[in-house]
């Protein structure tokens, strides 16, 4: 996000659940809260009686870092990332960040 939203948000992130399309968008004021709403996400998922077994991501540092997998080896889930530069190995994702950024700019 270039601009910032009227709650100071900078920034987002969205997860997807392949398995059930459930998708939630995060906004965030810094980078840093992504393991913030990881764990919200996953706790959500866990309360409707939905298992997260592999987050895939672009590898991106806010993602990669010492507290998101710590959360994910706590919570039994396996991280995959996708290889630099290959949109096309996180397809879901990235249609998912099209669709956002293109209701953004409505």
């Amino acid at each position: 996000m270039q601009q910032q939203s009227l709650g100071g948000a900078k920034y987002y992130v969205c997860f997807k659940d392949d398995f059930t399309k459930y998708r939630r968008v995060f906004f965030m004021q810094s980078k840093n809260e992504v393991s913030k709403c990881l764990e919200t996400f996953l706790n959500e998922a866990k309360n409707t009686g939905h298992m997260i077994k592999e987050v895939l991501s672009d590898g991106g540092g806010e993602v990669i870092n010492s507290t998101v997998k710590s959360l994910l080896e706590k919570s039994g889930i396996s991280s995959r990332m996708s290889m630099p530069y290959t949109p096309q190995q996180n397809g879901a994702a990235e249609r998912e960040n099209r669709t956002i950024v293109g209701r953004r700019d409505l």
